[in-house]
């Protein structure tokens, strides 16, 4: 069995759950940080990505501006 949280593993088998049903549930719950984090990490790289293409188009904007279009 893979790193569970136990205090959770732990009340769902006081609550009649099955030890498979509880540790399954107990080693999801442990995943979710690390999905959090992934979640987090990738919603920074589109932010930044939507500043480089609003610069970019107000880039374009200038130069048609400025040089005509």
């Amino acid at each position: 069995m893979s790193t569970i949280n136990k205090e959770l593993y732990q009340a769902l088998l006081e609550a009649k759950v099955s030890e498979e049903k509880a540790a399954a549930a107990a080693e999801t719950d442990m995943m979710l940080p690390n999905e959090l984090a992934e979640i987090k990490a990738r919603l920074a790289l589109v932010e930044m990505l939507q500043w480089v293409m609003i610069v970019g188009v107000i880039g374009l904007l200038l130069k048609a501006c400025i040089f005509g279009a």
